[in-house]
């Protein structure tokens, strides 16, 4: 255990990203601002829409926006601009 604090944000959820698909994307932004890495866990029904809103707002070109079950997109900011968008299916080691 690592003794970090986990704190559990409806805002990340998918039935308040139906409500409101923007803020999700507004708080990634303002986390960003504190210049600490996060983590955040969330569902495919908010991860695509918040990557693609972020990725085409700051201009950076994503063909597709996957989120498979137990994959990771790696957001890299500068302030609260995205600057680079890296997804990763697994975190499993390839086999040797």
């Amino acid at each position: 255990m690592l003794g970090l604090p986990v704190v559990v944000d409806d805002d990340f959820g998918e039935e308040r990203h139906a409500r409101n698909s923007t803020r999700a994307g507004e708080l990634v932004r303002a986390l960003a601002m504190a210049g600490e890495p996060v983590a955040i866990c969330s569902q495919g029904g908010l991860i695509p829409d918040t990557v693609a809103e972020l990725a085409a707002a700051d201009g950076i070109a994503l063909e597709d926006v996957p989120s498979r079950k137990g994959s990771v997109w790696a957001l890299s900011f500068t302030g609260r601009r995205l600057i680079a968008a890296d997804y990763y299916r697994t975190l499993k080691p390839e086999k040797s």
